[in-house]
């Protein structure tokens, strides 16, 4: 099984790229498995009328086209402001119509936390976006 997982915190030493690391070391031994850390991504800002006028960027496609390809995706995400991180929402909805494709696939979310009920914000929102 192709199982894409995504980094999506930018910080060096993020717990949710720690996360990541190891579900892809651990998995990855039974299954085909890529990380994409958001650290490598240079997708610019949402426009709309930039999309229209000079189509999407190349960076939000290859992005989405990694979705379409795996079988099942992993996000690993950092909540601020009991939400999730701008990046992340940012590549949502640059290619929102292009992930809705293969969204019948088995996906999950992920993120480590100090807490009781940390992160369950950003993990209950990741389906709404």
């Amino acid at each position: 099984m192709k199982i894409l997982i995504i980094a999506a915190s930018l910080r060096q030493g993020s717990y949710n790229k720690k996360l990541a690391t190891l579900i892809t070391q651990e998995i990855g031994k039974s299954h085909d498995m890529e990380l994409l850390d958001f650290k490598n991504l240079t997708a610019p800002l949402y426009d709309g009328d930039i999309e229209a006028s000079q189509g999407a960027p190349q960076e939000t496609l290859a992005f989405a086209d990694k979705i379409r390809k795996s079988q099942a995706l992993i996000i690993a995400t950092p909540e601020y402001n009991y939400s999730i991180p701008g990046t992340l929402k940012n590549v949502i909805d640059e290619r929102r119509a292009d992930l809705r494709r293969g969204a019948r696939r088995p996906r999950q979310r992920a993120a480590p936390a100090r807490r009781a009920r940390g992160r369950v914000s950003s993990l209950t929102l990741i389906p709404c976006v």
